[in-house]
Formats: structure tokens, C-alpha cells, sequence
């Protein structure tokens, strides 16, 4: 008797691009990929409340990302990491610690694919030209793919960064 195994692929992913703003603020894009088409279900963000200490900062975000994962059923997922801490602000540490935390909360679900990733990272995933992600970013060129009701010119970078983010998780 032989049994044979049949590679199925997935019917369709879920993805979530995530871009840390500030330690008040996380964008997050997410995208549903079937075979033919891709759905934007969401382009958003997590505001973080002021009044909470840095510790209960840090529990918020990571306990509404998992509300967040689990309500959209997330299969892939990819933060956008900071390019660079030469000049170390608390701001920016604040970010990176955030994006641990984001990460971290990743790792430890039901997510099938993850990554973080700074630009050089993401621009490889999506198979861009050399500095393509950041005219995109920068919105000296439009991104395709977008639903009609989405105009790229209007979006803030952390915004388009998250949507880039999103599509790259998609390719993991």
C-alpha cells in the first residue's frame, strides 16, 4: 500500500504590516490574498493611551495586537523596523522597545510567517529596484494594487509604510 501526499496551496492569507510612529501611535495595514485578488480589510491605527506608565503602554499594545491578530485571523505578518539608533532619542527607544514587544507577540501566536524588517529587508521581499520602497514611501511614485477608495497621495509614510509592509508579509 502507498499513500500519497498532496501539497495544497493555502486558499488565503492574511496579512499584517505594522510601522511603529511614536510611542503613542502603531500603523498597521491588513490584507487578505486569495489566488485571484487582494482585499484590503483594514488601513489603521493604534493609538496608545497618554495616561499609561511605559510598562502598562507596553501590555496595551501587545494585548490589542493579539485582539487584532485573532479578529482578522492573521496567517503572515511584518513590522517595519527603525533604520538606525546613531542618534539614540528616548523617542526612538521608546519605539524599539514597542516593536519588541510587537514582535514578540508575533513570534509567540498563531501566526504562520513573520519577519521585521528595515527597508533594505522589505525592499528585497517585495522584489523592488534599489530605493523603490522609499519613492514609494516618500510618494514620488504611486503604489498599485490599492482599492479606488485608498488615494496613496493622502496617506501619511507610516501609513504607506505599513501597506508596503503588509503586501511583503504576503510573500513570505
Amino acid at each position: 500500500m502507498s499513500l500519497s501526499f498532496i501539497a495544497h496551496k493555502k486558499i488565503k492569507m492574511i496579512g499584517i504590516g505594522l510601522r511603529v510612529m511614536s510611542n503613542k501611535k502603531i500603523f498597521y495595514t491588513i490584507i487578505e490574498e486569495t489566488p485571484t485578488e487582494y482585499s484590503y480589510l483594514s488601513v489603521s491605527s493604534l493609538i496608545v493611551p497618554k495616561a499609561l506608565n511605559q510598562p502598562e503602554r507596553l501590555n496595551y499594545i501587545r494585548n490589542t495586537l493579539i485582539d487584532i491578530i485573532d479578529q482578522y485571523k492573521v496567517t503572515n505578518a511584518i513590522i517595519r523596523e527603525a533604520e538606525s539608533i546613531f542618534s539614540t532619542t528616548q523617542v526612538l527607544i521608546q519605539r524599539i522597545h514597542i516593536e519588541g514587544v510587537i514582535l514578540e507577540t508575533i513570534a509567540s501566536g498563531n501566526i504562520e510567517k513573520y519577519a521585521a524588517g528595515k527597508i533594505a529587508s522589505l525592499t528585497r521581499i517585495l522584489e523592488l529596484a534599489k530605493g523603490e520602497f522609499k519613492d514609494y514611501a516618500d510618494n514620488k511614485k504611486s503604489f498599485l494594487d490599492l482599492p479606488d477608495i485608498i488615494e496613496w497621495p493622502n496617506l501619511v509614510l507610516e501609513e504607506r509604510e505599513s501597506i508596503l509592509a503588509c503586501h511583503a508579509s504576503l510573500k513570505l
